[in-house]
């Protein structure tokens, strides 16, 4: 049997892949297979299996070898490998690599029990490339372990074509896709979607043969196991509805890229979680600390808007950055115990806060940096007030003589302006207002960066001197030195180092 060192370390990457979280201490098996028709490298596990072939017309072989011996002979370049069965069911492999004979033998490899294929579907119904990105994203939000539902399979409902997938923070759902059958199936989560060996960007088809879906790529053919025991969370009733007093906050695409470069680059705290603050309060603010004593460090994100009432609640760092990624920029909250989502045209995305996380309050030694202004140094600011966003109109009356009722749910408290009224603003050009202490601002900054070059310039002038200073000194303050030059050019020296000198200096004798 012949197969190119190619071949080996594309069949070896996503082969490895899938059965690396296992937990399964047998070793995986791969048969290697060649016909009339080609080259078939197979992967067969009780949940899912993976095909990989190659066109061609070969003599009928049949070779068993543990995954990783695969390993041993990969390559990037089409040299052949050649694998030799031995009656004892041994297997020989002969290569070149860089034109260097190799040799290798393995020992027999016993046929795994797993359940046999089917064939494959009469009918496959094409999807976009696009369906492999969505898998691998469900992966990422399922979980690795099912306890009481089956959170480590993913939902592929029929009617909608809709992918539902969830870890019990997190619930992430896509629609767009077309699925040849009308229920509502689990598949296992394989972690193989996102390897750029199936080719990412090649039509996916998809069908459904006895107890498998079967996904089709290229030259690759994966048969997911469907299971019909287990139960799945229903996400229509996670999902919060979308409610006309719910808070909304829409992230600008110049912030999200900021906020997204930086977020890695927040004070890291002991919470292995790593959360952060959200703040909708006059801005957008995330805000993260590394311990109560440290300063805070806050990103006011100045495009992005919101509107409704305030809020502050608590988020996980690594959800964020999901939500960055995914292009899920508009927000909607309740409140800050509940489930808020995330969507856009395809996505939605549900995340779970952090209630049992304190909240990163505005400090008057907060550290600032404006996402319009992220080259400029940070500063420190002091404590905002808290007031209503402007983009929300308040409806409510007054009070009737009584005092406001305490915020629920964890929601940020609010002025009420009486009458339905807005709340009053500086104009922008109004002396004093905003344009005025822009100004002063820049002007400020301005300052700053001219007494830095200015100091720089002297300091570096301050170590040139003391620089010339210390070799002056060199030549003229060790005769030692001077002398013991002049001699090596008359003849020979006799010149001994003191041991008891720290410094090493030269003593003549």
């Amino acid at each position: 049997m012949e197969i190119t060192r190619l071949f080996a370390k594309q069949v070896h990457a996503v082969f490895r892949r899938s059965v690396r979280k296992l937990i399964d201490p047998t070793p995986a098996v791969v048969e290697l297979v060649t016909d009339t028709d080609g080259i078939r490298a197979r992967l067969n596990q009780p949940q899912f299996a993976i095909e990989r072939r190659h066109a061609g017309r070969f003599k009928s072989e049949k070779v068993l070898l543990h995954l990783q011996s695969l390993g041993n002979f990969e390559g990037r370049t089409e040299d052949i490998i050649q694998l030799q069965s031995e009656r004892d069911g041994s297997v020989q492999a002969h290569w070149t690599d860089d034109g260097v004979a190799q040799f290798a033998e393995y020992g027999p490899v016993k046929a795994p029990k797993e359940p046999k294929l089917p064939g494959p579907p009469q009918q496959f119904t094409r999807n976009p490339p696009s369906l492999l990105k969505a898998l691998d994203e469900a992966v990422r939000s399922s979980s690795q372990d099912g306890t009481r539902f089956a959170l480590d399979r993913i939902q592929l409902r029929g009617r909608s074509g809709k992918i539902i997938s969830t870890d019990s923070k997190q619930l992430l759902v896509e629609s767009g896709f077309n699925f040849p059958w009308k229920d509502d199936v689990l598949i296992p989560r394989v972690p193989i979607f996102g390897c750029a060996e199936l080719g990412l960007d090649q039509p996916v088809d998809i069908g459904r043969v006895d107890n498998y879906v079967v996904l089709r790529v290229g030259d690759w053919t994966i048969f997911l196991a469907i299971d019909s025991q287990r139960r799945f969370p229903t996400a229509d009733e996670i999902i919060p509805p979308i409610k006309s007093d719910d808070t909304r906050c829409e992230i600008a695409p110049e912030d999200a890229v900021f906020l997204a470069r930086t977020l890695s680059k927040l004070p890291k705290p002991v919470d292995s979680r790593l959360p952060v603050t959200i703040e909708l309060n006059a801005h957008v603010m995330v805000r993260a600390q590394a311990s109560e004593q440290s300063p805070p460090l806050e990103l006011r994100l100045t495009q992005s808007t919101y509107v409704g009432k305030s809020q502050r609640f608590v988020m996980s760092r690594e959800h964020l950055a999901r939500l960055l990624q995914l292009g899920l920029s508009n927000l909607q909250i309740r409140d800050a115990t509940r489930p808020f989502a995330a969507r856009n045209e395809r996505r939605t995305m549900v995340i779970m806060p952090l209630t049992d996380s304190k909240a990163v309050p505005a400090g008057k030694d907060a550290v600032i940096l404006e996402s319009n202004n992220s080259t400029t140094p940070v500063k420190h600011c002091r404590t905002h007030e808290r007031t209503e966003q402007t983009m929300a109109t308040n409806k409510n009356g007054p009070n009737n003589g009584h005092a406001p009722a305490a915020p629920a749910n964890g929601s940020v408290p609010h002025p009420t302006p009486a009458n339905g009224s807005m709340p009053h603003h500086p104009p922008e050009n109004a002396p004093g207002g905003y344009a005025a202490i822009i100004a002063e601002t820049e002007a400020l900054r301005d300052l700053f960066r001219d007494g830095y070059t200015r100091t720089n310039r002297l300091l570096n002038a301050l170590k040139r001197h003391r620089r010339h200073s210390k070799l002056a000194a060199s030549a003229i303050g060790n005769p030692c030195r001077k002398r013991s030059h002049l001699l090596v050019e008359n003849g020979p020296a006799r010149v001994m180092t003191s041991a008891g000198s720290r410094r090493g200096r030269s003593c003549l004798t």
